[in-house]
């Protein structure tokens, strides 16, 4: 009965993008391209895709740089 209304869980999303090996050795760091927030998903595969689709196309991404996180922070 708890979770009758309930559309999705709560999600805690961010992303960060990840300098390359020659970046690195002269300094640069990672950067949050997505700050963290809470989303309702269905699951985690959904949580995901939300967090790629906040990642602003103004800037070119490489996907394979691209760290995405998500957790359940109040449980499942």
């Amino acid at each position: 009965m708890a979770n009758a209304n309930i559309p999705g869980k709560f999600y805690l999303i961010a992303a960060m993008y990840a300098p390359t090996e020659a970046e690195r050795i002269t300094g640069a760091k990672k950067k949050v391209v997505v700050e963290p927030r809470f989303v309702v998903a269905d699951d985690d595969q959904a949580a995901h895709n939300q967090t790629i689709l906040l990642v602003p196309r103004d800037i070119e991404i490489d996907p394979d740089r691209l760290e995405v996180f998500i957790a359940l922070p109040f449980g499942r």
